[in-house]
């Protein structure tokens, strides 16, 4: 079956009216909103509010079947505080799991390497070996990989030139050989990048 698929990214609380009609909507991470509000970044409360009525009453309006997502280094509520998240919002929430979509298996990850002391950062020593540990549980029949962080030299060359992404995550690739990777996290080096 043939399935139209969106995928969007970094949002800080800045949510798409324009999305056209999918069967999948992909969310890579930075969902919580900041825009309105730039003190909120940390604020658990404020977070847990925003998503049980802005991001419900987005995503129970966008024209999508379903939607996965993940979080990403701002959501700080899904790390610090995920008592406080509405269980019941109308998307599929991936962490370091997976979900299969009309035969399509999805696996997600919110987790990056140390940018920052940001939300769902690996250890700032010993990083890759963490996420190397995290991204040998991604299971081999994978269709997608989302991952707020993005790969080693795909999409993570940051405004100063340094490259931030993992090579674990590359080595996991590499292994898996997904149809896709949907990645976020750097925004100045969005777009779409072939291995």
């Amino acid at each position: 079956m043939m399935m139209k698929i969106c995928v969007i990214s970094d949002l800080h609380g800045r949510l798409p009216q324009n999305i056209k009609s999918c069967d999948l909507l992909l969310i890579a991470g930075d969902v919580c909103g900041h825009v309105d509000n730039p003190g909120s970044v940390r604020d658990m409360t404020y977070q847990a509010k925003w998503l049980n009525t802005t991001f419900r009453k987005w995503q129970e309006d966008v024209y999508a079947k379903k939607i996965v997502g993940i979080c990403g280094n701002h959501d700080f509520v899904f790390e610090q505080r995920p008592d406080l998240i509405p269980l019941d919002l109308p998307w599929t929430y991936l962490q370091d799991s997976s979900t299969t979509v009309n035969g399509v298996k999805i696996w997600g990850s919110p987790m990056s390497l140390f940018f920052f002391s940001w939300a769902f950062n690996a250890p700032e020593e010993g990083g890759e070996e963490a996420l190397a540990a995290l991204y040998a549980r991604i299971p081999k029949d994978t269709d997608i990989i989302i991952s707020h962080g993005p790969p080693f030299g795909y999409g993570d060359r940051t405004i100063d030139g340094r490259y931030v992404g993992s090579h674990a995550l590359v080595d996991a690739i590499d292994r898996i050989k997904p149809r896709y990777v949907i990645t976020g996290h750097i925004h100045e080096a969005y777009g779409s990048y072939e291995r």
